[in-house]
């Protein structure tokens, strides 16, 4: 293994080798992943859809959302040994927002229920629970993979990420075929998660059996004596736990405040909309904790510009690439289901992609102040954007106007997000960050 000491930090091409190295497998995975709901549209009818991409939605929280769990396992992981136990502490950061959410639907559905056009298949509260779980199961893995990461154990977390959703994949599109319906999407979850934990759990105990010395472990990150675990749990659940819940209704409970102002048809194509629209966003996300990772181990304060600046560079051909890219593909998409695809899914894809690639633009500042022991930046630009959305969003509801709501959703995402774009490179520049102990 090569301590990341010896890269040449201000080599551009250096910068992107690694971010390719540490993110490419699970941006694949992640881009999947969201695709896997998009397979129910091949076998369900738009009432069945609508509920199947209900139930997705507490799937795809896992994915996107967490309470800081791999940022910090990123974080920890090169300052010294990890133990069981920091590791099912970090898996119930990065799994208990998609277990909550899990819950919480369930309880509300009964009510929720009574609220909307879509006529759900019997036993929705037990998928939606279900739905949770297998989400947390996968965040352990999401954690296993995040520590192997910060080891430099590249072969073994892209072998976890995309084993996962290769399995999930397959195990899905099979019980869609064999008719089963909405309860696919919790089974394939489950099916895929919990045969792999064993393995990876005794992967991690190998992995931590062949570190090297404590020396050279602080040569690969921060010292130890630098991070004190229990008091970066309680940051990182404050901060990633609200950002988190704020990003929740952004990226997933929308399509249920959609479906309270609109019929089944409308639910179907926004949904099917924001699952393309999120390609590139995700793609960013995921590929992008690799600047956690750079930030974590930088030494100087004047490190700090040129990483956020490179990571700036890489996070728009990115957006931008992949834009155009699923762009291409929804259009295409549309002119081969056009028996299936309504006109209105086109229009959703640009109003949600915009929003979603402004959104995108934000990751090098929230991931580069992660990994400088700062998550609460992301805080900034999401508090005012759930405010404005919340409050634009509650008028469209209650006058049962579905394009309202989507347009409030979008625009105070895009705006605010802009926003923070420009604030961020100013504000580490100011901020107390923590850098890494040189050796």
């Amino acid at each position: 293994m090569t301590p990341l000491s010896r890269y040449n930090l201000s080599s551009g091409s250096g910068f992107v080798t690694r971010l390719f190295k540490s993110g490419a497998p699970a941006a694949v995975s992640t881009t999947f992943a969201l695709l896997i709901p998009i397979l129910g549209r091949f076998y369900l009818n738009d009432q069945q859809y609508a509920a199947w991409a209900l139930v997705a939605t507490i799937a795809t929280i896992g994915l996107l959302i967490d309470f800081g769990g791999p940022s910090l396992a990123v974080r920890i992981s090169g300052a010294g040994p990890v133990s069981y136990k920091r590791v099912f502490v970090l898996g119930g950061l990065s799994g208990g927002c998609s277990l909550i959410v899990g819950v919480v639907a369930a309880l509300i559905w009964p009510i929720y229920s009574t609220h909307i056009a879509v006529e759900p298949p019997s036993g929705m509260q037990a998928m939606l629970l279900l739905t949770g779980i297998g989400a947390a199961f996968r965040s352990l893995l999401i954690v296993l993979a995040a520590i192997a990461l910060g080891r430099e154990r590249f072969v073994s977390r892209a072998s976890n990420l995309i084993l996962q959703v290769s399995m999930q994949c397959v195990i899905a599109w099979l019980l869609l075929a064999a008719g089963v319906g909405v309860i696919a999407m919790p089974l394939s979850i489950l099916a895929s998660c919990i045969p792999l934990l064993p393995f990876y759990l005794s992967d991690f105990r190998i992995g931590e059996r062949k570190q090297s010395s404590r020396s050279a472990m602080l040569t690969a990150g921060a010292s130890a004596s630098r991070i004190d675990f229990l008091a970066e749990v309680k940051t990182f659940m404050a901060a990633r736990g609200a950002a988190s819940f704020i990003s929740l209704a952004f990226t997933q409970v929308d399509r249920w405040l959609i479906a309270l102002s609109a019929d089944a048809n409308f639910v179907a194509n926004y949904d099917l909309a924001a699952r393309i629209a999120v390609i590139p966003k995700t793609a960013l996300l995921t590929l992008g904790l690799g600047f956690v990772h750079e930030a974590a181990r930088l030494k100087l304060r004047s490190e700090v510009s040129s990483v956020l600046r490179k990571a700036y560079i890489v996070s728009a051909a990115v957006v931008l690439v992949g834009a155009c890219a699923t762009l291409g593909f929804g259009y295409l998409a549309y002119r081969i289901f056009e028996d299936q695809v309504d006109p209105l899914f086109l229009l959703l894809l640009i109003l949600l992609l915009a929003s979603n690639s402004a959104h995108a633009m934000t990751a090098p500042g929230v991931l580069v102040s992660t990994g400088l022991g700062k998550p609460q930046f992301e805080l900034v630009y999401l508090v005012p954007a759930a405010i404005t959305g919340t409050v634009l969003g509650g008028i469209a509801v209650m006058t049962s106007s579905a394009w309202g709501t989507a347009l409030a959703i979008a625009g105070s995402l895009f705006f605010w997000s802009s926003l923070f774009s420009l604030w961020v490179p100013h504000a580490l520049r100011r901020a107390d960050v923590k850098l890494a102990m040189a050796s």
